[in-house]
């Protein structure tokens, strides 16, 4: 080893940020240099025969990398980069887990120093990705050790790191930078850029172009959509389009185990290995129940909002857990509301909160859920004013609202009856937006609470 510790460490770190256009032969199957080197991945090749955890297996990859740090010490630099690459790999094969900071931090130079080289001398991108995770690794390490600015430092590197293997088009690069981005790993206290969150979202849109129907690309870019990441401003309408066709991906998915007797036996962790989306069905059922966040829905959106957020749970074995109880929260009572409907907001295009809200209204609980088509206000208190004739006044404390009804339309033959009034927000110390408000009044509840 040509250094330890910490210097190793600098070693690593001092690796250029540019990679060239030519790429040496990065991926690809390569010509080795000598018959040993070639006996070494042959045998490699072997160790697939055996469980991964068994001896045979343990004693394969042992010989393998015996075989390739001789040629790698001896060989004067005839090695390619798929064997420093390999090696590189080798040499993590003790458990993070199992070693402390400083073995940990010595394996994993170890296995740097082997994807330098393949990157020095060859200029593999993937051994510039597996630097990287390097650099990553040591740097959650130094987090668990309680070192949160080496961890910070080493962190940003990795990123920049991973940057520079995205724009060269490595996928994996791309995962890792894209992980980090939405958990604002090794960003600094602002969190990751706006500029990385739009990379996060284009690269994702492309891959969408390569496989149209994979639930789990639909589903990232669904949430991000929802979220208003990497995009000027959340879409919901867009984001439910996406979850619904994460939906009929996750159908096929489920078609194709079933026509293979298999479907029945598939939980969790089983569907997640065969490219089941299992995490979509939240955002997907909010929107069924929230009408895609574009409309006030009727029965049968609420109905079926309900049954996909409880088969989802079904799926994921999460029944009568906290999660449930959450999840379950994030959309109204069993029985149906009072009132379905939207309020209009005047000259509130720029306004965070929207021009316009839809809403279901629930009058013997006090309850409300609000939403847009860019933010979902969740559920809220509310005062409510019985005027009599029909009349309800209602209004919310945050954000601060009212509403007073001004007329009242009973059920009537086809009209199952309305509400009008107008609205009224405060948007700050002595500012307030006027609006005015339509509320339909849903037949089924109407039933229970006369």
């Amino acid at each position: 080893m040509r250094c330890s510790g910490l210097a190793a460490l600098v070693l690593l770190l001092r690796v250029g940020a540019d990679l060239g256009e030519e790429d040496g032969g990065d991926d690809g199957k390569e010509t080795f240099y000598s018959p040993k080197e070639r006996r070494a991945h042959a045998k490699m090749e072997e160790a697939v025969i055996f469980p991964i955890e068994s001896k045979e297996h343990q004693q394969v990859l042992h010989e393998v990398e015996v075989d390739l740090v001789d040629i790698y010490n001896n060989g004067r630099g005839k090695i390619t980069a798929e064997s420093l690459i390999l090696l590189g790999d080798l040499a993590q094969r003790s458990s993070a887990s199992e070693a402390d900071v400083a073995q940990h931090e010595a394996m994993m130079n170890q296995a740097g120093i082997y994807y330098e080289d393949a990157f020095e001398h060859h200029n593999s991108t993937e051994a510039y990705f597996k630097l990287g995770k390097v650099v990553e690794s040591l740097g959650l390490m130094q987090g668990t050790a309680g070192n949160e600015t080496g961890k910070e430092q080493l962190l940003d590197q990795a990123n920049k790191m991973f940057l520079v293997c995205g724009a060269k088009g490595h996928n994996e690069a791309m995962r890792s930078l894209v992980a980090n981005c939405e958990k604002n790993v090794g960003f600094g206290p602002d969190g990751c850029p706006h500029a990385v969150r739009s990379q996060a979202r284009q690269f994702h849109e492309e891959l969408l172009k390569e496989s149209p129907d994979d639930p789990l690309v639909l589903g990232k870019l669904a949430i991000f959509y929802a979220q208003g990441y990497g995009v000027q401003k959340a879409d919901l309408p867009k984001a439910c389009a996406l979850a619904a066709r994460a939906a009929k991906g996750n159908a096929a998915i489920l078609s194709a185990a079933e026509s293979q007797g298999s479907e029945k036996n598939l939980k969790g962790k089983d569907l997640d290995a065969i490219g089941y989306n299992t995490n979509n069905y939240i955002l997907n059922g909010n929107c069924k129940y929230f009408n895609d966040f574009d409309g006030a829905g009727d029965k049968s959106d609420r109905v079926e909002g309900r049954d996909i957020l409880r088969a989802g749970l079904k799926l994921k074995e999460l029944g009568d857990s906290e999660l449930e109880k959450h999840l379950m929260s994030t959309i109204g009572p069993d029985e149906e509301p009072t009132y379905s409907g939207r309020v209009e907001w005047h000259n509130a295009h720029s306004d965070e909160l929207g021009d316009r809200w839809f809403v279901y209204i629930w009058v013997s609980l006090s309850k409300g859920f609000f939403w847009s088509p860019r933010l979902r206000l969740g559920d809220m208190a509310l005062t409510v004013n019985q005027k009599g004739d029909g009349l309800i006044d209602l209004s919310g404390s945050d954000p601060p609202f009212w509403l007073e009804a001004e007329m009242f339309l009973p059920p009537n033959g086809g009209n199952p009856g309305q509400l009008f009034g107008k609205a009224r927000r405060q948007t700050g110390e002595a500012s307030f937006l006027e609006g005015n408000f339509t509320f339909t009044l849903v037949p089924q509840v109407v039933r229970a609470e006369l």
